[in-house]
């Protein structure tokens, strides 16, 4: 009677706990209370998206970015230019000059500027004289026009390119510090699950020891069984006792772990409650589709945040490379200034432009061009040095891709392999309550194939969790923005 009893208390309180071949027994083993909160993985990067200071930090990348070319814009601004002197000594005007116009800087290489220039005084430069019929007033308007150095780049239009090519790198190294931050998050997420049903396992079979252990010792008072059969039940409740207490410390850390990842739109941390459970999704059979894991292979080698990054580098030493190309060439600056002197609206629409004009000729070139050529052969040589660096990250990233696949294949045979341990477990626990209730067996017997059995279960849960870091990681290794969320 004794030893039908407690093949029926085993049963009872093993109903439900194998998650051999079931695909939502780890579920299950999560969320069997009703007090609990599920917190999914993209709950947790949602979070750390949207509030955990790195990824705020990251965000102004794309603002800096912005700054970046307004300030290269600025050097295209017009500017407004006055100058006012006067000299007065001894009662005697020697000179008043009043000088302003505006200057408009374009990205053709040409500066129109505009004018108005009244000169004035006993003792002004013959240079600056210009007329009473005008009250010494005279409009003038021109451009300067570079013919040799700075006709198809300059300093500024450089800087405006680097500076546009800078959006593109910022949001590719936006997109790295975020994707490190999910991983990161990912891998203390499965462990937080792996804590979470392991311990969850661990207090279920504690729970089977207590009543195997309670049913023995009524028996034992009827005289039933020995006293060595309740010995050997109470060690196991302390073992199982002791195994729940390193299970709870274990999780609290894990859970406190994944917490640190969390923090509210005002800037404070938060914790995760007790009450919170890690969710498991049963994994997609077309998750791993040989189409779908060569389709990001192949979108790695140009999309990764990596190349992006080095690609823009090569863009950006393409335009040094242009400009100090540039720098070979003489500089030869061309500038014409018509003069309507004396101040006459009409002289705009006659055809005085060349009776009254300013015109100069600016010319200079180093005699060596040391610096020149030397500025251009370093720059050559960073491209060089970068094109290395992108074919060598490149290959890495194939092989980090590739190597994460292999790893994700040959975890999932080990997890279909671990299942079927763990059914094989349940199939030989079975067979000794079956032994038991012919005298064939007894309770260490059945505890040795429960350990056992334990023991193959929480294997799973671990190489559960090993495949889930395993494909974010396989996510962060092809460059998929924000890990695929």
């Amino acid at each position: 009677m004794y030893r039908v009893f407690l093949v029926c208390i085993v049963c009872i309180a093993f109903a439900g706990q194998s998650f051999g071949q079931k695909a939502n027994g780890i579920d299950t083993l999560l969320t069997s209370s009703d007090s609990v909160t599920r917190f999914t993985m993209d709950d947790l990067f949602a979070v750390v998206i949207a509030h955990h200071p790195v990824a705020r930090q990251a965000s102004l990348l794309s603002e800096s970015a912005r700054q970046e070319l307004r300030l290269a814009r600025g050097s295209f601004d017009p500017k407004v230019q006055m100058q006012y002197l006067v000299k007065q000594n001894e009662g005697v005007e020697y000179y008043r000059i009043v000088n302003g116009g505006i200057k408009i800087p374009t990205r053709i290489a040409i500066d129109p500027t505009v004018g108005v220039e009244q000169n004035r005084g006993a003792y002004l430069n013959p240079e600056r004289y210009i007329g009473s019929p005008s009250d010494y007033t005279q409009l003038y308007a021109g451009v300067s026009v570079p013919i040799g150095r700075g006709l198809f780049i300059d300093d500024r239009r450089a800087m405006l390119n680097q500076a546009a090519l800078m959006k593109g790198l910022n949001e590719a190294e936006q997109i790295k510090i975020i994707n490190k931050l999910l991983l990161e998050a990912a891998k203390e997420y499965w462990n937080w699950f792996y804590t979470a049903a392991n311990y969850q396992l661990i207090l279920r079979n504690r729970q089977i020891a207590q009543d195997i252990m309670s049913r023995i010792k009524t028996s034992y008072t009827y005289g039933e069984v020995s006293l060595i059969d309740t010995v050997q039940a109470s060690i196991t409740v302390q073992q199982r006792s002791v195994e729940l207490l390193e299970a709870k410390v274990s999780l609290d850390n894990a859970r406190l772990s994944v917490s640190t990842f969390l923090w509210d739109s005002a800037g404070f941390p938060m914790e995760l409650r007790e009450s919170h459970m890690p969710v498991y999704k049963p994994e997609d059979a077309a998750w791993l589709n040989p189409e779908r894991v060569s389709e990001l292979r192949e979108n790695a080698i140009t999309n990764h945040p990596e190349i992006r990054k080095i690609s823009i580098k090569l863009k950006q030493l393409e335009i040094d490379r242009k400009l100090a190309v540039e720098f070979l060439k003489p500089e030869l600056n061309l500038s014409y200034y018509f003069l309507n002197k004396p101040f006459d609206y009409s002289g705009l629409n006659n055809d005085r432009w060349g009776e009254n004009y300013k015109f100069g000729v600016d010319f200079s070139m180093p005699v060596f061009l040391r610096k020149e050529r030397s500025k251009l052969a370093l720059t050559k040589l960073k491209i060089t040095n970068t094109n290395f660096q992108r074919a060598d990250a490149q290959r890495n990233i194939r092989v980090e891709i590739d190597q994460a696949y292999n790893r994700l294949v040959t975890l999932r045979q080990i997890i279909i392999s671990q299942r079927l341990m763990v059914d094989n477990y349940n199939r030989i626990v079975n067979a000794e309550l079956m032994n038991l209730t012919e005298g064939e067996s007894d309770l260490f017997k059945i505890n040795v194939q429960l350990e056992k059995l334990l023991q193959s279960q929480s294997k799973l849960l671990k190489q559960v969790a090993e495949l889930e870091k395993e494909k974010i990681y396989f996510l962060w290794a092809s460059g998929v923005t924000n890990l695929g969320i």
